[in-house]
């Protein structure tokens, strides 16, 4: 009965997890998009599974699914963040105001050249930044 409705959730484009612990969850638990085993269950229910709970509260499955979510925005708005970043340095260095040559700032053309300790200090500041973030 599991397998069958496993099934005929997949067949409809759904994804479906799903979790067990025994002989009789195995076949549904290959099914399943995502196949959850509990450390306590058997052996085939274990191997069948995409995934084993070390423990056997399922609580912490639930915090697990919210920590992976918040890191996965958390990448995705570094990712944003870095694209604004080159966006910002592609278009000033289009319009001649970020030269590649190491220069500080020169007030007569207003070119301004960044040294690669600048990098590395903006680098170490985004890390503390994102450190910070996760707390």
């Amino acid at each position: 009965m599991k397998l069958a409705h496993m099934k005929s959730l997949v067949a409809s484009g759904r994804v479906v997890a799903m979790v067990g612990d025994g002989i009789n969850d195995a076949p549904a638990l290959a099914e399943a998009s995502v196949g959850v085993a509990m450390s306590s269950g058997t052996d085939v229910a274990r191997e069948s599974a995409d995934v084993v709970l070390l423990g056997n509260d399922l609580l912490k499955f639930t915090k697990t699914l919210a920590i992976a979510r918040w890191t996965r925005r958390i990448i995705w708005w570094n990712f944003a963040g870095t694209l604004g970043v080159d966006m910002v340095g592609i278009a000033l260095a289009f319009m001649g105001l970020l030269s590649p040559t190491p220069r500080c700032l020169h007030l007569r053309d207003f070119r301004v050249g960044l040294y690669p300790q600048f990098g590395t200090a903006a680098a170490t500041l985004r890390a503390v930044q994102q450190a910070s973030d996760e707390r």
